[in-house]
């Protein structure tokens, strides 16, 4: 028996895939909105979150899923969405890597085939999960430093299918392919085949902080998504200052430094490919 949270606005569902996970012998919480399942969180200690992507607007979802997997690294989390999810990767390891989670599901779904998921992601985390991150604060960090840049490493090459101009376009190829080794670093980090300590606890807040906010998408017109872009770089820029302000000369402070310097970078380039956004032609 494993205890369950699911959060969602689909009241059917909720008591769909409730019944049938409850028919199974788990003890199942159900909430609607991001407060409460916080709230269910702090009192039953889950050992599986099943969250839906926009529950409480604004993909807040998405950072409702990274606070539970922060606050207890080896709990099964499950985002489901109804948003269009075509091309990415919806494996254990693909869901791992976008947002910090263990399966990513599309929506509708029928109560008894996300119940089902749920089961396998419960035995699947069970063996696969060997490296727990010791910090809750830095599994934090680290989670939603992968999602920001995996977001932004798909927003960049969806904008640059949009893209008219050849140099645009190279250039958006260039920052998702940045943004992708970013990621990669970071998940190397979590897994533990990359030594980089973490942030004392002082540092922890800000960083988060840093990262907090929007991220740009393929629905907002390309002025919004550009200057959106431009403050999530801003906010990268910072957390990987902080990070590496904590470390004195030595490897670890070159590594955070570089990838400082690489999302200033971005940011300045976006900033040039604002200007243009004011020209149809570019688009």
């Amino acid at each position: 028996m494993a205890r369950i949270l699911i959060a969602d606005i689909d009241r059917a569902l909720l008591e769909g895939a409730s019944a049938e996970l409850a028919k199974a012998g788990h003890d199942v919480s159900v909430c609607e909105s991001c407060e409460a399942a916080r709230e269910a969180a702090a009192d039953t200690e889950p050992e599986a979150a099943v969250i839906d992507f926009n529950v409480g607007g604004n993909s807040a979802g998405v950072n409702l899923a990274q606070e539970l997997r922060a606050a207890d690294p080896s709990r099964a989390i499950v985002l489901m969405s109804s948003i269009d999810l075509d091309g990415w990767d919806r494996s254990l390891d693909g869901a791992e890597r976008l947002f910090g989670v263990d399966a990513l599901v599309d929506k509708p779904v029928t109560p008894e085939v996300l119940a089902e998921i749920v089961e396998h992601v419960l035995d699947a985390t069970t063996e696969r999960r060997r490296h727990v991150v010791a910090s809750p604060q830095f599994a934090a960090i680290l989670s939603r430093g992968i999602a920001n840049e995996r977001l932004s490493e798909k927003f960049y090459r969806m904008a640059a299918e949009k893209a008219r101009q050849p140099e645009v376009r190279q250039v958006l190829l260039e920052l998702a392919d940045d943004e992708q080794g970013h990621a990669r670093l970071l998940e190397d980090v979590r897994s533990g085949k990359k030594e980089l300590p973490p942030p004392k606890e002082d540092h922890a807040t800000g960083l988060l902080e840093a990262m907090a906010g929007p991220s740009p998408s393929g629905r907002q017109s390309p002025k919004d998504a550009f200057r959106m872009a431009i403050e999530k770089e801003k906010a990268a820029v910072e957390f990987y200052k902080s990070w590496a302000s904590i470390f004195g000369a030595g490897p670890e402070r070159d590594l955070l430094e570089r990838l400082a310097e690489m999302e200033e970078g971005h940011r300045e380039r976006l900033e040039r490919l604002y200007l243009q956004t004011a020209y149809p032609e570019a688009w």
